[in-house]
């Protein structure tokens, strides 16, 4: 039995408004972007933020036809085009057409990328776009049999905007980024039925990575990772592998969530246009009624004249400069590390042979330097690079790394500290000894390829003057500690010897010029030395005769014997045992001074000309 007409409207009015309202959700699906095969050729696609990446302009043309072989399936046409602006700046425009069955959208957008050099390999881009979509419904050849129900017949159209944000981050020959399209937009909605058809335009997150691999200087290849969440859709993944020979014919395969394999090909001509077909098998669901998804893709780019990537070399920025110690000598080596003070990211350089060193920097930026060299004091400063110059110089003078001499200073009798004692190094510097005897001081700034024997003079009032011998080692900038002792002066009286250290204090002997001849004045002093041993019959004494180093070595040598024995043999004949005494030349061996002879002054070849009496035994 049939059903009465007017039942067979109603399920007839039914049917077409279900339908609709079935497209229309179709249609929210694809006011999201629409997945293309060729985001490896256009990253634009993917990230706004490839607006003005590189020197090149460029702009692609895409045409899809999804699920071919089923009536009204979705397809889409795009125009995409994004340059290079001034100060880093790039700026992006794309144009969309969708369409699906009485479905179809118009979608316009313009981006603006900034790209931040944060070093010579790393660069940050974020982007901002703004658009505009309209979205319409043809219903021409809808028809509704009940006149009860409204049906807006002929086409009914609704307008929003929408913002997305982006970000991109290049590293070298990696490329990773996140977007957020349709982060800010306005809802659609239509006068179609005697229902509320109001489409939420949804956001949605999508991240990619990318890597440019160079096998050769033929063959390059590029693997690519585009990962999409959308609330009402679910997560989807591409993942592409590309190939690519001499920048001429390239060929790309992978797989998508949810839907199945990817396939492409292209080829490029003379570096300027590119043509490309993709393939996509399309959703399972769909098996056994679509061919699967086809594309083609249009690309021409044209990039600056080498004359202009010469200018836009010239536009970076370096920083360089010399380091040198402090009498000018040019440090090879040396260790130099900038941190840019507004990313924290430090840059190490290494000096050549003659002390130089350059690394790129960003533009007026501030950065703090560190120079280090084992033999030199570290040097911290900072410095900001020039804003308009492309060249920027810091160069740098390094203290040398110093050898501290420190110690204490006693008095050989009773072995207290002495205060105020002065200690002068060879290179000049000094320094006076505290109440506790002590004492610190610089022995040398200077690199050293073998040990060097030094000699610091000690010096105070009432005590006689003494040497400390050191070693400084090479290599090494340890602290040298020493333990000195001085002896102190005393008072000489007329015809009573006096005995200090062993040693009798007594005034010199003289001799005549060149010659062993005891001056008549001289002989009151040997006389001391007779009263002395003639009171201590078990003493015994050495003379021991030394010259200045004037005239030849073996002449001092043989001078300073005959003295001594002239001395010995003078005291021998006024004493009981003779043999008590004897005489001992040293020549020019033992000096006071520690000049070199030609740099000797008359006072200091005074001072190493003299007699010396020993006591070796009381």
């Amino acid at each position: 039995m049939c059903k009465p007409i007017k039942d067979q409207v109603a399920i007839m009015k039914k049917i077409v408004l279900l339908y609709t309202l079935l497209l229309l959700s179709v249609a929210g699906l694809a006011q999201q972007q629409t997945q293309s095969s060729f985001n490896y050729l256009n990253g634009f696609n993917v990230n706004k933020s490839y607006a003005g990446k590189d020197a090149c302009s460029q702009i692609f043309l895409q045409h899809k036809n999804q699920w071919v072989g089923v009536e009204d399936a979705p397809t889409n046409l795009s125009l995409q085009a994004h340059t290079q602006l001034p100060k880093h700046f790039g700026l992006g425009l794309s144009v969309n057409n969708w369409s699906a069955g009485l479905l179809s959208e118009f979608d316009a957008a313009i981006a603006v990328a900034k790209h931040f050099s944060l070093s010579k390999n790393f660069v940050l881009s974020p982007s901002f776009n703004v658009g505009y979509s309209r979205f319409s419904f043809n219903a021409d050849d809808v028809v509704a049999f009940d006149s009860d129900s409204y049906l807006n017949q002929g086409r009914t159209a609704s307008n929003s905007f929408y913002a997305d944000f982006g970000l991109l981050a290049t590293y070298k020959r990696l490329e990773v980024g996140i977007s957020l399209p349709k982060l800010l937009n306005t809802d659609n909605s239509f006068d179609i039925a005697d229902v509320d058809p109001t489409y939420n335009v949804e956001s949605y997150f999508k991240a990619h990575a990318a890597y440019d691999y160079a096998l050769n200087d033929a063959w390059d290849i590029k693997p690519m990772l585009v990962y999409r969440t959308i609330p009402s859709n679910g997560d989807m993944l591409d993942a592409v592998a590309a190939v690519d020979y001499k920048n001429t014919v390239g060929v790309a395969i992978g797989y998508r969530t949810n839907s199945g394999l990817l396939a492409s090909a292209n080829i490029e001509v003379k570096n300027i246009v590119t043509i490309g077909y993709a393939y996509d098998a399309g959703m399972q669901q769909l098996a056994g009624i679509s061919s699967g998804s086809h594309e083609i893709l249009l690309g021409i780019k044209f990039c600056k004249a080498s004359k202009d990537e010469e200018v836009e070399e010239e536009q970076h920025y370096y920083l360089g400069g010399e380091l040198t110690a402090a009498d000018g000598e040019p440090i090879a080596d040396a260790q130099v590390v900038l941190k840019d003070e507004l990313t924290g990211m430090e840059t190490t350089v290494v000096t050549d042979s003659t002390g130089k060193y350059r690394t790129e920097v960003a533009p007026g930026r501030t950065y703090a330097i560190t120079a280090t060299h084992p033999d030199y004091e570290d040097y911290q400063g900072k410095v900001t690079s020039d804003a308009t110059l492309s060249e920027n110089a810091k160069s740098i003078a390094l203290e040398h790394q110093s050898v501290t001499l420190n110690g204490v200073v006693l008095a050989k009798a009773g072995q207290t500290p002495l205060e105020g004692v002065t200690v002068t190094l060879p290179n000049g510097a000094y320094s006076a000894t505290n109440k506790a005897g002590e004492f610190e001081n610089v022995a040398s700034k200077t690199t050293l390829t073998e040990a060097v024997e030094q000699k610091a003079t000690l010096s105070k009032a009432g005590y006689h003057d003494t040497t400390l011998t050191y070693t400084i080692q090479p290599d090494s900038y340890a602290a040298i500690s020493v333990q000195a002792m001085m002896r102190e002066k005393v008072e000489v009286i007329e015809n009573q010897p006096v005995v200090v250290d062993d040693k009798i204090e007594m005034k010199p002997i003289y001799f005549e010029v060149s010659s062993a001849k005891i001056t008549a004045e001289s002989y009151k002093e040997l006389d001391q030395v007779v009263a002395l041993m003639n009171a201590n019959p078990t003493m015994k004494i050495e003379v021991n005769a030394h010259t200045d180093c004037t005239g030849s070595a073996s002449g001092n040598q043989t001078l300073s014997n005959k003295r001594a024995e002239a001395c010995a043999n003078y005291i021998a004949s006024k004493i009981s045992n003779p043999s008590r005494i004897t005489g001992k030349g040293f020549g020019e061996t033992q000096p006071l001074t520690d000049c070199a002879c030609q740099d000797c002054s008359g006072a200091d070849h005074a001072k190493n000309r003299r007699t010396e009496f020993v006591i070796v035994e009381k």
